[in-house]
């Protein structure tokens, strides 16, 4: 499956992206891309929220908010 990151959803827009090669490719449970996108993409996706602190650790809780299984 091929994500087109598109600035809105317009055929224009998503042309645009397409040409300026704005994409992600999903393949099993793989992503493919430019660095600056997958970045972008996982910190759209994944939320990491604060839980507590004690003496010797610090607990966060993860959610994915994306259909790709990051973790």
């Amino acid at each position: 499956m091929t994500l087109v990151l598109a600035t809105e959803r317009t055929e224009e827009a998503i042309r645009d992206a397409l040409f300026e090669k704005r994409t992600i490719a999903w393949f099993g449970n793989n992503l493919a891309g430019k660095e600056e996108f997958l970045k972008a993409f996982f910190h759209a996706a994944v939320k990491i929220n604060f839980i507590e602190e004690t003496e010797n650790e610090k607990k966060y809780a993860l959610k994915n908010n994306s259909d790709v299984p990051f973790f």
